[in-house]
């Protein structure tokens, strides 16, 4: 059977009352009530007491001081508590022991266990496992494990887990996994093999390139060109050190001194020519740099000069054209409409960014609570690179500075043999004395020249390590995957019967709703998601009332099979935000998911709760227990007076209800 977890009552703290309690039953809850009424808030308000991120309305930001949550998690009864003013942490106590668990916070702090993880581990789901999102290893929570147990309104009729966002992919699939069993001890250590040796590769391949770039710019020659060069260099230095000793010979000459500092003097020309080269490679790689942190800085000012400008315009009211000076007539607008654009007002309707880790409503009324908005994917991106430039930079200059003064001692030495070398030939006045300086300067020329062909061909042998290297790392890589892979495989293959059971029940599900223009259904192994005819679910209709039955019955399938089996820890919650939305009451399709939700509840009442929030019951429905009816004078909060019809406001999904209040 599945992991046992229960909502048993929601407790709020407000300015007008010090305790409204709201208590829940197992087995199906039903919350009917008009738009408005405060049905999505009181699961929000549970979201946002087990220490996740929530939307609120104006009423709810103004009055709740306070949420306390207590559920059943496996075999404990615990109370979780969480301050408005203060979210960043959450109080827990056990009501069976009475003992004080303490405080976890919400975000990662330090060594600290979040709430989070505390709520898998209670729940005895693995709380170390990691997935890749956005390139980075984020480790998954009871906040992902939830996208499993709630159906918010938004996705009802759209989207599944928002499996339309393909960044998110990754993570939807390693929750599938966490809460069917899909993922052991062997699976953790090779994924995370597969991290270590992905970083690795991209280490080596990132030296790889800049050392491909370096020999693109030095224009260097191949090996086999440069052992020539060398050869060729070795002959010229053993005969221009023959022609010096006969030079010698013939004069008799014996002053090693002044050849030895000429040979000196030669080196140390070479080695000022290559300090001067490379500062100048340096000057041009550090124009460069800047080149690129002008760019970054430019485009990261204007990704945050736009998610700052709703919060810098949104509160101007404008009463003339920004444009041509006009006034503005105060009815040239509809309601909701903006007086500019007469476009709807941003507020009329809840925008889902697609790569956003959470869902957020507009500015007024659906914010998250107490939690601020976070950079999206793009601005840490900008910010990330602008910090390693800037590190490039200062590390440039610390490398010019060296330079610098290499280069500066290379002339006070060079100087100085110059100097030397003047005083002890002038001294020498015999025959052939300036033919044995010149011959002397040649066998210099030709050491340094066979030294600094060696030093390219070190160089070059150096390089072709990064290579060697970089395959390497690729290498292992592959084998690493390939494992991953294998074992991927295995699982899968002992957990064929996991699917071709969801397949059976979820056929079965829509054939009882009487889905429309269904033939066959499956839920497919690769991806997880539900296929109608052959195509992917989304694919077969782009209308929300198709899509309603695809979606809710596949959730219902995934927790049936789940409650049939001890290895698969999906805990035993469901919420469905508004079934018949695009439906109605009217519909058959309405009354049959509600008739299929009621029976599956009833037969699991113990280990399996489900909410149902909806603005009415469908047509011929009669429910076995009476549902909680929510309207105006008795809204989901109570403790807090409902401003009524002539208050139009909206609600949490963003809709415009001109006779009702905020949900």
């Amino acid at each position: 059977m599945s992991t046992l977890f229960r909502v048993e009552a929601l407790d709020l703290h407000t300015e007008q009352s010090t305790s409204d309690r709201r208590e829940f039953t197992t087995g199906l809850n039903l919350i009917i009530g008009s738009p408005g009424s405060g049905k999505s808030t009181m699961i929000e308000l549970i979201r946002f007491g087990l220490g996740m991120r929530a939307q609120r309305t104006p009423v709810v930001e103004g009055s709740v001081r306070r949420v306390s949550v207590e559920i059943v998690a496996a075999d404990r009864r615990l109370r979780l508590s969480r301050s408005v003013h203060t979210p960043g942490v959450v109080f827990v106590e056990d009501l069976d022991t009475q003992e004080d668990l303490g405080e976890f916070p919400v975000a990662p702090e330090d060594e600290r266990v979040r709430v989070g993880t505390a709520l898998l581990r209670w729940l005895g789901i693995p709380a170390d496992v990691e997935v890749n999102v956005n390139g980075r290893r984020k480790v998954l929570t009871f906040d992902h494990v939830w996208e499993y147990m709630h159906v918010p309104q938004l996705e009802i009729d759209h989207s599944i887990a928002r499996h339309d966002a393909a960044s998110l992919t990754p993570r939807r699939k390693r929750v599938f996994d966490l809460v069917f069993g899909l993922i052991d001890e062997r699976f953790q250590e090779l994924d995370d093999r597969v991290a270590h040796a992905k970083a690795k590769h991209r280490e080596a391949r990132g030296r790889l390139e800049g050392v491909e770039a370096f020999a693109e710019r030095a224009d260097l020659p191949s090996p086999s060109e440069l052992e020539d060069e060398l050869r060729e260099a070795e002959r010229q230095r053993h005969r221009v050190t023959r022609a010096l000793e006969r030079l010698r010979s013939s004069l008799g000459a014996r002053d090693d001194r002044v050849v030895a500092l000429r040979g000196m003097l030669s080196s140390t020309q070479n080695a000022v020519s290559t300090a001067n080269e490379a500062l100048r490679l340096l000057d041009q790689t550090q124009r460069q740099r800047r080149d690129r942190l002008d760019e970054l800085t430019a485009s990261l000012t204007r990704v945050r000069r736009v998610r700052s400008a709703d919060t810098f315009l949104s509160p101007i009211e404008f009463s003339q054209c920004p444009r041509c000076l006009q006034s503005l007539d105060e009815h040239r607008s509809s309601p909701g409409t903006c007086r500019l654009c007469l476009q709807p007002e941003p507020g009329t309707e809840v925008t889902r960014a697609p790569r956003a880790g959470h869902r957020h409503g507009d500015g007024q009324d659906a914010l998250p609570l107490a939690v601020p908005d976070e950079a999206g994917p793009q601005e840490l991106q900008l910010s990330d690179q602008l910090d390693e430039i800037r590190i490039l930079l200062e590390r440039g200059e610390q490398e010019r500075r060296v330079l610098e003064s290499h280069r500066d001692e290379l002339y006070e030495g060079l100087h100085e043999l110059e100097e030397e070398v003047r005083l002890l030939t002038a001294a020498l006045g015999f025959p052939g004395s300036e033919e044995l300086a010149r011959v002397s300067e040649e066998v210099a020329r030709a050491e340094a020249e066979a030294e600094r062909i060696s030093s390219l061909i070190r160089t070059v042998q150096h390089m072709a390590s990064f290579t060697a290297e970089s395959s390497a790392a690729e290498t292992a890589l592959r084998s690493a995957r390939e494992e991953l892979q294998h074992h991927q495989d295995h699982l899968r293959r002992t957990s064929r019967g996991l699917f071709a059971d969801l397949t059976t029940l979820y056929a079965d599900l829509l054939r009882d709703v009487n889905a429309p223009n269904v033939r066959d259904a499956l839920i497919a192994s690769d991806d997880y998601l539900p296929y109608i005819d052959g195509k992917k679910f989304d694919a077969v209709s782009i209308s929300g009332g198709n899509r309603v039955p695809f979606i809710v019955s596949y959730w219902l399938a995934l927790h049936s099979v789940a409650l049939t089996s001890p290895n698969y820890p999906l805990p035993g919650f469901l919420v469905l935000d508004s079934p018949q939305k695009s439906l109605g009451p009217l519909q058959e399709l309405s009354k049959n998911m509600y008739r299929l939700i009621q029976a599956m509840a009833e037969e699991r009442d113990e280990t399996f709760q489900v909410f149902v929030l909806d603005t009415d019951l469908p047509s011929d429905f009669t429910p076995d227990q009476d549902p909680l009816w929510l309207d105006y004078d008795h809204p989901g909060i109570r403790s807090i007076r409902h401003p009524g019809p002539t208050h139009p406001l909206r609600t949490l999904e963003g809709e415009r209800v001109d006779d009702t209040g905020a949900d």
